[in-house]
């Protein structure tokens, strides 16, 4: 059975290791409220919290008790009803709008290696006089076939679909399949094509053509689309980490792109090591606070999408079809 979107963003979340402390709703929520009952979990909520509802990010602006004053619909997430019992997460690393959208882009990286076999077979020919026929729709999607491979006939009385070679596509009217001889009348049509894996919907599945071997690599790139955003808030806010006292706290960062030695222009030399190492002890009584380096989050980024090409390659998925033509 094809996972749940819902299921891959669980996955996906303890596979970051992004599994916030939880609440529940004791009330149904509706999509215009702006306060909401919680039984809270082990930490409580305050004012300028983020919390997901969902895949509602809501932003908490006032807390009298147990009931929570809202802004709805952040990160370009929607205002939506919520029954009574869903779960709230507390200010979670990643909200489940961008998990989902890092499983949509994992869908399309898997493209063209993995791919959704896609045919149609409404078309009779009614007339010996029309030559071109609109492409048919994906049923899946609703749009228009983008590759077809194949088109067969199956003539009146006959009991099989056989091969037909003599077509082409008319891209800038339609587009329009025409047929060089006309089939005869009655002659009923299959349209044989590939397309992408459709993007999930939040209460969706996967395709049931996507392979079962593929659905924990899904979860891999998502983790690597996710680990490559931090970095880029790294980078542009500085991340930082927090270190309590009398712990011991390890970080390597690691230089994809500088594990060599650098010749500069005036002569100097400066060596670059593929990765360092640096150990901390915090032994005062308050919590120090350590910058994250350049670097880190990429480079565990970049081990995930090597792992998940891997896959995706070497799956035992058939090649495309031969002779493709592009819609």
């Amino acid at each position: 059975m094809a996972a749940t979107a819902q299921e891959l963003i669980n996955r996906t979340r303890r596979y970051v290791a992004d599994w916030p402390v939880q609440g529940t709703t004791t009330a149904s929520l509706s999509a215009s409220a702006t306060t909401v009952n919680i039984a809270p979990g082990p930490k409580p909520v305050a004012v300028g919290d983020v919390v997901e509802i969902d895949l509602e990010a809501i932003q908490v602006t006032g807390v009298t008790g147990n009931t929570l004053t809202m802004q709805r619909g952040l990160m370009g997430s929607t205002a939506a009803s919520h029954a009574a019992g869903t779960m709230i997460l507390l200010n979670p690393d990643f909200f489940s709008i961008e998990i989902m959208d890092a499983l949509a882009d994992g869908l399309d990286a898997a493209w063209p290696w993995v791919y959704r076999r896609i045919s149609d077979s409404s078309l009779t020919i009614a007339s010996a006089t029309i030559y071109e026929y609109a492409v048919p729709t994906d049923s899946v999607t609703g749009e228009v076939f983008p590759f077809i491979y194949d088109i067969q006939v199956k003539e009146p009385g006959d009991l099989t679909y056989r091969p037909l070679r003599r077509w082409w596509i008319l891209r800038d009217a339609g587009p329009l399949i025409h047929f060089k001889a006309q089939p005869n009348p009655g002659t009923n049509i299959r349209i044989l094509g590939v397309a992408r894996f459709p993007r999930l919907s939040f209460t969706g599945s996967l395709d049931t053509q996507w392979p079962l071997n593929l659905e924990y690599p899904l979860v891999e790139y998502a983790g690597s689309y996710l680990m490559m955003g931090k970095e880029i808030e790294a980078q542009r806010q500085g991340e930082t980490t927090t270190q309590t006292p009398g712990t011991t706290q390890q970080v390597t960062t690691t230089n994809p792109e500088h594990d060599t030695t650098d010749t500069y222009e005036s002569g100097t030399k400066e060596t670059w090591a593929a990765s360092t190492v640096q150990t901390t002890t915090n032994t005062g009584g308050s919590d120090v606070q350590t910058v994250v380096r350049p670097g880190q989050f990429a480079a565990t980024s970049n081990i995930a999408l090597q792992r998940f090409l891997r896959r995706v390659q070497t799956c035992g998925y058939p090649p495309l079809p031969r002779h493709l033509v592009a819609i």
